[in-house]
C-alpha cells in the first residue's frame, strides 16, 4: 500500500511506464512509483490518461479522484479487486439476527 498522493494539475497526458505513473510536462518527465501512491487526484480537466494506467492503479489499490474545471471532486473510482470491506459488512448484514426488531 502506498503512502503518496499525486495532484496531477499542469500535465497534458498521464500514463503506464514499467509499473510507474508517468508524469509528461513541458519541462520534462516525471516518473512516479505505483506502488509508492495511494491516492491520485486528476486536476486538469484537458489531462489524457490511458486505459492502460488506470488497470494497473486499480491493481496497486491505488484510488482515483477526477475533479471539474472548477477543482471540485466529480468522480472517485475505488479498484475492486482486493478491496474486501464492502464484502465483509454485507456478510455481517446478513449474519444480523437482532432479537428485537428495534436493535439493528
Amino acid at each position: 500500500m502506498g503512502w503518496r498522493t499525486i495532484i496531477i494539475e499542469q500535465s497534458q497526458q498521464v500514463s503506464l511506464h514499467l509499473d510507474n505513473l508517468k508524469i509528461r510536462m513541458l519541462e520534462g518527465d516525471y516518473l512516479v512509483p505505483l506502488q509508492d501512491i495511494s491516492v491520485v487526484i486528476f486536476n486538469n480537466y484537458k489531462l489524457n490518461v490511458t486505459t492502460q494506467l488506470l488497470c494497473k492503479m486499480s491493481r496497486y489499490q491505488i484510488c482515483v479522484i477526477i475533479c471539474e474545471k472548477n477543482g471540485l471532486p466529480s468522480v472517485v473510482m475505488n479498484p475492486i479487486a482486493g478491496n474486501y470491506v464492502t464484502f465483509k459488512n454485507q456478510e455481517t448484514q446478513l449474519n444480523m439476527n437482532p432479537s428485537r426488531p428495534g436493535d439493528l
